[in-house]
């Protein structure tokens, strides 16, 4: 489903590490698996970075950019 959105995407794109669902359960994702997704449909936008799970803002958004930019970074390597 992703990868069919991805082909109309073209501006922005909301990038997240995690979520909390029903019953406060937290559900990750791997980052690098999702960098590629877009990648494959040709997305040339920009990411937007989202945290809304509990915890200090700070930390986890610095977490999660390093690691979106080495996935990135890896990508452009390629």
């Amino acid at each position: 489903m992703l990868a069919l959105m991805f082909r109309h995407a073209w501006a922005i794109s909301c990038m997240k590490d995690s979520d909390v669902g029903g019953h406060d359960m937290l559900y990750t994702v791997d980052v690098g698996r999702i960098f590629k997704i877009p990648e494959a449909a040709g997305y040339r936008g920009y990411y937007s970075l989202e945290r809304e799970v509990p915890g200090g803002a700070c930390e986890g958004t610095s977490k999660l950019l390093a690691e979106s930019l080495k996935c990135l970074n890896e990508s452009a390597a390629e």
